[in-house]
């Protein structure tokens, strides 16, 4: 066991951010034994109007349910935890509620003198019911034509310092595992083939009848990067904390700099939020990842929304935490309610929600909440002791604080999470460790379980944080947008998909008055929207050959000139990246594949044409899907073809416009297809139909 050595916490709940440092007194559970103590001081400090920080590690459950089995000593010999750590303090954290210094620490100033409001969240009716991703906000700034654009949130996923891997190797990472190959310092009980092992063994137990569901988590370890992890700088860590709470969409964030040890939490998932009488609860079950665009991302959403299995372990499981309940609740089991499922979004999921509320009898203490409902059963399973003893003998290591709870409590409540989507940094040991996994019941399919866990662990590798900003580019010409209401519903589409706040109506100002300022000529419009809410809008002037309308007709005229040389990419694009089917501001995956194409007709002496130079995108199957700065179109034999949105491509708006109005159908390319087509085409909203040239290397391919 090591001892902690407290340096500062964040917690990013409801109500704002609380920042604790220098407590006043720290409480320690060196033993499940000791849990009960910890928990009783806690409720004491409370009560004489402190507040209390901290966690109960998973483990920490053996002090309510005795003869409870430990998994075995985790591999590798790394750090552990203490069962229960929590720092007390004279204030409630609102008075360092700033953003962490970039050191990671805490400042120096004094606390405020009593009076201090309520633990944030502890109230259930300040309890989020459904995260769809659109939330309004404060007016945005004016859009003025050709203002500098506004400063952005911190440019995080840029910052030194993260996770070796991180938003590149996360495919090959996939495939070792599912290979049953464990990288170099990866618990083997990561890897498909122990993975399945445990899985049959533990669908044996549940068709002997000894439990309904089943929570079966496993650990992995990734290999720290960054000069800021190697020198020990603490701000590193901070920042990798804030890319984790972006990319979750987390509504109950903490971190907890320990020193050597730090715990980063970027869980969803409310345990319990407790006024001193209303106590409210919010399970997770059944998850499903999000789609790379709208339609698919309304197909995921429905599907796990009507799931038979996981409605069915969600209810198993909402009913089970009323059962622990009813014991605490005024008029037991009828004072305990469970409301509808609801689903809930965040940037890479969808999760399957219940509320569970009851109203605790006036005599009931924070460690009779802890001593009735923890862990949580959630994260457990049902019943709750034949789960605990099932996963004692099946995982392989100890959890630690994931899936245990991350928490603060105050004179007039308490509101902890579940520790899950939850890390664990060694800096000693240079890694970072991290538990996920998922419910198990007798119909679950192995597979496709181990591939949830999986997702759920994309927030460290996979780049699915929210873009700075979202651009939309648009054909200005006589003071009228094209296609402006397209344009429009593709923005307010990507917006919700990330979770923007809603800006519509200073959208629809900087359109007004950008048209209002160019009234007469043709002009190339660039709408931005910053994740901060401003709003900026930029004309530049568009000339020949582009301001032939024949180009925007619904069929393209055999004569137009500007025609464009592609180059296909060297490498294919990952067509699960959500990044290919939203217009964002940062556009480096196209430019670095644009910069190779340009060298490649540089080295050959090729002429461009009018049109310029692009170069031609593929996806893993090999199949064309877009160009960097246009869709595909192929003709042949009379009809007109584009590439699907399922292969990874934009799904442009002039295209939309061709596709809805008949005149271009959707249909799988190979490369054949374009080499024995009649003619290619590239087409976008602001230039049209434009001429298509490809070349492969060794000359032009397409005849012209």
């Amino acid at each position: 066991m090591t001892t902690l050595s407290f340096q500062v916490a964040r917690f990013d709940f409801p109500g704002g951010p609380r920042i604790f440092a220098r407590p006043a007194a720290e409480l320690v559970a060196e033993t499940p034994e000791e849990v009960p103590a910890v928990l009783a001081a806690v409720d004491a400090a409370r009560r004489a109007g402190r507040w209390a920080v901290g966690f109960l590690t998973y483990e920490a459950g053996a002090a309510f349910w005795p003869n409870l089995p430990l998994p075995r000593a985790e591999e590798g010999g790394a750090t552990r935890l203490p069962f229960a750590w929590f720092g007390l303090f004279e204030s409630d954290g609102r008075d360092r509620a700033g953003v962490l210094p970039a050191d990671g620490r805490a400042g120096n100033g004094p606390g405020p003198r009593g009076g201090a409001p309520a633990v944030s969240g502890a109230a259930p009716s300040g309890m989020p019911r459904e995260k769809e991703p659109a939330a309004g906000g404060a007016p945005a700034e004016d859009a003025a034509d050709g203002a500098p654009p506004p400063e952005a949130d911190e440019d995080l996923d840029g910052e030194d310092g993260g996770i070796e891997g991180e938003d590149g190797s996360w495919p090959a990472l996939l495939a070792a595992l599912e290979a049953g190959s464990a990288p170099d310092g990866m618990p083997s009980e990561a890897t498909w083939a122990a993975y399945r092992a445990a899985f049959s063994s533990l669908i044996a137990a549940l068709t002997r009848g000894e439990a309904e569901v089943v929570n079966l988590t496993f650990r992995l370890a990734l290999p720290l990067a960054g000069a800021g992890h190697a020198t020990g700088d603490d701000g590193g860590f901070f920042r990798l904390y804030r890319r984790l709470l972006r990319r979750q969409g987390a509504g109950y964030g903490a971190f907890l700099d320990f020193g050597r040890l730090k715990i980063l939490s970027a869980s969803p998932e409310l345990f319990f939020a407790w006024d001193g009488r209303t106590l409210a609860m919010r399970p997770m079950k059944g998850t499903a990842p999000r789609g790379r665009y709208p339609e698919e991302d309304a197909r995921r959403r429905a599907a796990l929304f009507a799931s038979a299995k996981d409605r069915a372990e969600l209810f198993r499981t909402a009913a089970g935490i009323a059962r622990e309940l009813a014991a605490l609740a005024e008029g037991g089991a009828a004072g305990v309610r469970i409301g509808e499922p609801v689903l809930e979004a965040y940037p890479t999921v969808w999760q399957l929600t219940a509320p569970v509320e009851a109203t605790t009898r006036p005599e009931v203490r924070l460690s009779d909440l802890f001593r009735a409902l923890f862990p949580s059963g959630s994260i457990a399973g049902m019943p709750k002791r034949s789960a605990l003893e099932i996963i004692g003998r099946l995982e392989q290591s100890p959890r630690g604080i994931y899936t245990g709870a991350i928490g603060m409590a105050g004179p007039d409540g308490a509101v902890f999470n579940v520790a899950i989507r939850t890390a664990v940094v060694d800096v000693g040991a240079r890694r970072l460790l991290y538990g996920t996994g998922s419910g198990i019941t007798a119909r679950s399919v192995a597979r496709r379980e181990y591939r949830e866990a999986l997702l759920k662990a994309g927030i460290l590798l996979r780049p699915a944080a929210p873009p700075p900003a979202l651009v939309e580019t648009m054909r200005l010409e006589d003071g009228a947008v094209f296609l402006e209401a397209l344009h429009l519903a593709r923005l307010f589409a990507s917006m919700r998909h990330y979770g923007f706040p809603d800006r519509t109506a200073d959208i629809r100002k900087a359109l007004e008055a950008a048209k209002r300022r160019h009234p007469a000529g043709l002009f190339r419009l660039r709408l931005v929207v910053f994740r901060t809410g401003a709003v900026t809008a930029d004309a530049a002037p568009l000339g020949a050959p582009w301001d032939d309308r024949r180009r925007l007709a619904l069929l393209p005229a055999p004569d137009l000139t500007g025609a464009v040389l592609a180059v296909p990419a060297r490498t294919p694009i990952d067509a699960d990246d959500d990044r290919w089917w939203h217009k964002r501001l940062d556009r480096a995956p196209y430019e670095a594949r644009l910069a190779e194409a340009a060298a490649a007709t540089a080295n050959a002496a090729l002429p461009v044409p009018s049109g310029g130079l692009d170069v031609l995108l593929w996806n893993g199957a090999g199949r064309p899907t877009e160009l960097s700065r246009a869709n595909l179109v192929v003709e042949r034999d009379g009809h007109l073809w584009t590439p699907p949105l399922s292969d990874g491509l934009l799904p442009g708006v002039f295209r939309a416009h061709l596709l809805a109005a008949g005149f271009v159908r959707e249909a799988p390319m190979t490369w054949r297809d374009l080499c024995t087509s009649d003619r290619l085409w590239a087409v976008n909203s602001v230039r049209g139909w434009m001429p298509l040239r490809l070349w492969a290397g060794d000359g032009d391919r397409h005849p012209s």
